[in-house]
């Protein structure tokens, strides 16, 4: 393989993009004891420092960047070990790279909306506008801006994890089985199970376990690639 170790390196950088993303969403989505859910509202929105919302897009902002360049390289890696000549292999590698793609695109814009709506609640409730009038202002703007970038959303964490299961059970990604289910999939369906559990520690840790599964699943990706043979040099 050619450039392996840049490739190693960006993919490495997308593991820790991932995690400043899952810190970011520890940090929205941590709320605490006495929360109640009103639709998309939730009450302790109300109770957070704004520092924490602001903070969140910070790290989300230089998170996004350096996920995207892992994901850019999975979808290169993922190129390299396909078998041309395997229809299947082809199929798997586009929506993939589909996946990765639309990880691009969305990432960012998903962290941001869940920051800028509890602020705008935040400041909403400061005002003497009624919680009708509050909850329709902002779930307004949620769904007017947000439903095609969650559309790009799902679309990521389902592409990028079937070409992932794809690429292990077909060994053309040598590495560990347990990585089948280290992927933002299986994570997505671990959040929501989480989500319901009533321990608020456990409710709480639940907001970045999907950056968690794309962590897990670019440290896959760095194993499987640091197994593949290097470029062999033509001797002249």
């Amino acid at each position: 393989m050619k450039n392996k170790e840049s490739v190693l390196k960006y993919l490495g950088l997308g593991v820790f993009g991932a995690s400043l993303l899952a810190i970011s969403g520890w940090l929205t989505g941590a709320l605490g004891k006495g929360n109640t859910k009103n639709g998309l509202i939730m009450t302790n929105w109300a109770k957070i420092p704004a520092w924490r919302f602001e903070t969140a897009i910070i790290i989300a902002a230089i998170g996004v960047i350096l996920l995207g360049l892992g994901m850019k390289y999975m979808s290169h890696v993922i190129k390299l070990i396909r078998r041309r000549r395997v229809p299947l292999d082809s199929k798997a590698a586009l929506i993939t790279s589909l996946g990765t793609l639309c990880t691009s695109v969305s990432a960012f814009f998903i962290i941001a909306i869940n920051n800028i709506i509890p602020l705008l609640y935040k400041e909403l409730y400061e005002s003497s506008l009624m919680e009708a009038d509050m909850m329709d202002a902002v779930e307004g703007i949620f769904y007017y801006v947000s439903i095609p970038f969650f559309f790009f959303y799902a679309i990521s964490i389902i592409t990028v994890s079937i070409g992932f299961i794809y690429f292990i059970l077909c060994e053309r990604l040598r590495i560990s089985k347990i990585y089948l289910i280290l992927n933002p999939l299986v994570f997505y369906g671990i959040k929501k199970i989480l989500a319901y559990i009533t321990i608020i520690q456990v409710a709480d840790f639940a907001s970045g376990m999907v950056a968690l599964g794309y962590a897990f699943m670019l440290m896959g990706m760095i194993s499987g690639t640091a197994k593949i043979p290097a470029k062999k040099k033509q001797v002249r």
